[in-house]
């Protein structure tokens, strides 16, 4: 009876330990947004115009994590700059990296490592307290990697698309507009369209100098 109990539990330890080996490693997701509190990232401030000529000026831009915090259980850092909102369309937001994912407080995807099938994001941009919509937008990942040139050297970068489509007043035409934050792995945001008018004829870009990472 007792050889009986030894044989069983031999070969339960034996199929526990089978069904270990051939579980599923588990998928680890790389870092493109380097948060960390203290980490910073300088960026100097290029007027591009219609033809995609990018001129440098004389305006710098710092960002960097200034805290972190837990909300529901999950440790957010917050991203400032010293233009405040003005400075990107991240700054000033609580964010976190999810899997594949860089997402804000509120549950908004702002970044993907992994390929995407469409937008993660569409939303209508108005003016309060006017009920119209000024422009209708999309946020999305493209696809494969690009080698992006800016101050600080030449970066592989996977770059997140925001689709501006400005509908024009009392008619049906319809003009679209393109902004990019391009993003490098272990490091961030390289080159970023800084927030503009949907009625501007040019816009002005941030690109990376120098940044001190942990």
């Amino acid at each position: 009876m007792k050889q009986n109990m030894f044989m069983a539990m031999a070969l339960s330890c034996c199929w526990l330990s089978a069904c270990k080996n051939n579980a599923p490693a588990p998928v680890i997701y790389e870092s493109y947004s380097r948060l960390k509190t203290g980490n910073y990232w300088i960026y100097q401030v290029f007027e591009v115009d219609s033809a995609g000529n990018g001129s440098p000026t004389a305006e710098y831009d710092s960002c960097y994590i200034s805290k972190d915090t837990m909300i529901r259980g999950n440790t957010y850092y917050f991203l400032t700059s010293q233009n405040g909102g003005a400075g990107g369309y991240t700054c000033e937001r609580w964010l976190r990296d999810s899997l594949s994912y860089l997402v804000d407080d509120k549950g908004r995807k702002w970044f993907s490592s992994e390929p995407q099938p469409g937008p993660f994001a569409a939303f209508p941009l108005q003016e309060p307290p006017s009920p119209d919509t000024l422009a209708w937008i999309e946020e999305g990942m493209e696809e494969g990697y690009a080698t992006t040139a800016v101050p600080a050297g030449l970066f592989l970068t996977l770059n997140c698309r925001r689709t501006i489509t400005i509908r024009q007043a009392g008619s049906t035409a319809q003009q679209v507009r393109y902004a990019h934050r391009r993003y490098a792995l272990h490091l961030g945001i390289v080159s970023e369209t800084m927030p503009f008018l949907p009625e501007s004829t040019h816009f002005r870009e941030k690109r990376l100098v120098r940044y001190g990472i942990q």
